[in-house]
C-alpha cells in the first residue's frame, strides 16, 4: 500500500507533464489547421478581388468562396476539433493530476474517491479524443460539403496557393483558362485515384493513378496527407498515454482500500 501511494505521486507527475504535452501538441495541430483555413480565406478573398465579385450571385464562379464576406465555405472546422479537444483534455489532466499527489500525500478517502472518478472521465475523453482524431484521414469521414468541392470542382483551385501544405503532386500539373487568362495547377488525378486522360503521363496500365510517381496525385490523396497531418499527432499522444492513467487508477483504488477500518492508512487504528 505504501508503495502503492509512492507509485500514484510518481504516476500523476507524469501525468502532469503529459498534460503540457497534450496542451503543446495540440496547439501545434490547432496552429496547422488554423494556418490552412487562414489560408483557404485569404485564397478567397484574392480571387473574389481579381474576378471584381463582392456578392454571394457570383461566388459560384470561384469554388470554395463566399465573396459576400471574402471567405471559403469549405467547413473547416474538421481541421481543428481534434487538436481544440486534445488542448482540453491536457488541461484537465493538470488539473487532475494535482488531485492526484494531493489525495496521495493526504490518504484521504472521499478525494481518493473523486481522483478514481475524474481519471476514469479523463480516460474515456482521452480515449474518444484519439480514437476521433485517427479516423480524421479517413476521406468517409469528410463532410460531404468538402468533399463536393474537392472532388468536382479541384480544377478551378490553384492548389500552388497551398504548396505548404501538401506535396509536389498536388500542384504538379495545370490547367488554363484562356477566357479568365488563368492558369491552375492542380492534382493530376480524379478524386477516386483514376487517372485523368488529359493527363496520361500518370496513367497505369490499369487506368489507375500512377502515384509512385511524384508528380501524379489523387485529390483525395492530397486531402488524407494534410488531415492525416492534423489528427495523426493528436490520435497518438492521446492513445499512447492510457496505460498510465490506468495505473493512477488501479493504485489509487489499492490506496482507498487500505483507508478502511483495519487499513494501513486507517487513522483510526493509528491511537
Amino acid at each position: 500500500p505504501k508503495s502503492a501511494r509512492r507509485s500514484l505521486i510518481i504516476v500523476n507527475i507524469a501525468l502532469a507533464a503529459l498534460g503540457l504535452i497534450f496542451i503543446i501538441v495540440g496547439g501545434v495541430s490547432l496552429q496547422y489547421g488554423s494556418s490552412f483555413r487562414k489560408m483557404l480565406d485569404n485564397y478567397c478573398h484574392e480571387e473574389c478581388e481579381e474576378q471584381g465579385c463582392h456578392a454571394l450571385e457570383c461566388s459560384q464562379e470561384i469554388p470554395s468562396c463566399n465573396c459576400e464576406s471574402s471567405l471559403t465555405t469549405v467547413p473547416t472546422y474538421f481541421f481543428t476539433a481534434p487538436a481544440a479537444g486534445l488542448i482540453s483534455v491536457g488541461v484537465f489532466s493538470l488539473v487532475v493530476s494535482v488531485v492526484g499527489c494531493y489525495s496521495a500525500i493526504r490518504v484521504k478517502a472521499a478525494w481518493l474517491c473523486g481522483y478514481i472518478i475524474a481519471v476514469l472521465l479523463v480516460l474515456t475523453l482521452q480515449f474518444s479524443f484519439g480514437v476521433a482524431a485517427a479516423t480524421v484521414p479517413n476521406l468517409d469521414k469528410l463532410p460531404s460539403k468538402m468533399q463536393d468541392i474537392f472532388e468536382k470542382e479541384y480544377k478551378e483551385i490553384d492548389w500552388m496557393y497551398f504548396k505548404d501544405f501538401f506535396p509536389e503532386g498536388c500542384y504538379a500539373t495545370q490547367t488554363s483558362y484562356p477566357l479568365s487568362g488563368s492558369v491552375m495547377h492542380h492534382p493530376a488525378c480524379l478524386w477516386d485515384r483514376t487517372c485523368d486522360r488529359k493527363f496520361p503521363q500518370c496513367c497505369d496500365q490499369d487506368g489507375r493513378c500512377a502515384e509512385e510517381k511524384p508528380i501524379c496525385k489523387a485529390p483525395s490523396t492530397c486531402i488524407a496527407s494534410l488531415l492525416s497531418g492534423v489528427g495523426t499527432p493528436v490520435a497518438v499522444v492521446s492513445l499512447l498515454t492510457l496505460v498510465l492513467e490506468i495505473f493512477a487508477v488501479s493504485f489509487a483504488c489499492v490506496i482507498r482500500r487500505e483507508t478502511r477500518t483495519g487499513g494501513v492508512f486507517d487513522k483510526s487504528s493509528q491511537f
